[in-house]
């Protein structure tokens, strides 16, 4: 059995008008109103209040004022519109940034000494060494 605070926010969702309910709402819906006379009483207070909501006269507007408006609007909003200035230094931010990376990248790679501790597996290399120092000699 339906609630009357589901069966007011059906009513608030979707109107008075109970063809707009959810298909599986609507027999609990009118089960409601058979037994509880307040259900009847919020359905009748939702359809005159959805009566007046279609026959309500939508506010008049004046066009031309309207138009007026708009027009002075973009007149102001490119009045302070300041076309762009071009800078030089803007071409030159970027390209230096890039330049120094490059820079610093190639002073540490050509700089860095190779220290036998900081390779993976130093017996290896040592041995690929005196291969290459035996294989030279003969």
């Amino acid at each position: 059995m339906m609630k009357i605070s589901d069966f007011q926010r059906y009513i608030d969702l979707y109107g008075a008008d109970l063809s707009r309910w959810p298909r599986h709402e609507i027999r609990p819906a009118v089960d409601l109103m058979q037994h509880d006379p307040k259900a009847g009483e919020i359905l009748s207070a939702a359809e005159k209040f959805d009566q007046l909501l279609r026959h309500y006269p939508p506010a008049r507007v004046n066009m031309n004022a309207l138009a007026n408006r708009i027009i002075q609007q973009t007149k102001r909003t490119r009045a302070a519109e300041k076309p762009a200035a071009f800078n030089p230094a803007y071409l030159y931010v970027p390209g230096g940034g890039l330049l120094i990376a490059a820079i610093l990248g190639f002073m540490i790679g050509f700089h860095t000494p190779t220290k036998e501790s900081l390779l993976l597996d130093p017996v290896f290399y040592a041995q690929d060494q005196l291969l290459s120092n035996s294989e030279g000699t003969s």
